[in-house]
């Protein structure tokens, strides 16, 4: 996605760039996803974002511009396979 539309990143020391949340699109896009992860596994974005994400249930990285953890594709995959949370 971030290929797909360059003008959604704020430019950064490396070479993939940070999403820029103070646009509505790179916001609708993330809630998506994160919607996506909660229907798929029949919980709330809560659950996913604040609960399993920042207590590393979920393999997530620290967004800097938000402070919210970025689920990342594999691990996506593997929970839409039908694969859990880690254990606490």
């Amino acid at each position: 996605m971030k290929a797909e539309h360059p003008d959604w990143l704020i430019k950064a020391w490396h070479r993939f760039g940070y999403w820029n949340f103070a646009n509505p699109e790179v916001r609708d896009y993330r809630a998506r996803i994160l919607r996506e992860m909660a229907d798929l596994m029949g919980v709330t974005q809560h659950t996913v974002q604040v609960r399993w994400c920042s207590n590393a249930r979920i393999e997530a990285e620290k967004d800097p511009a938000t402070g919210h953890g970025r689920i990342s594709g594999h691990e996506y995959e593997r929970l839409r396979r039908g694969r859990k949370p880690r254990a606490p």
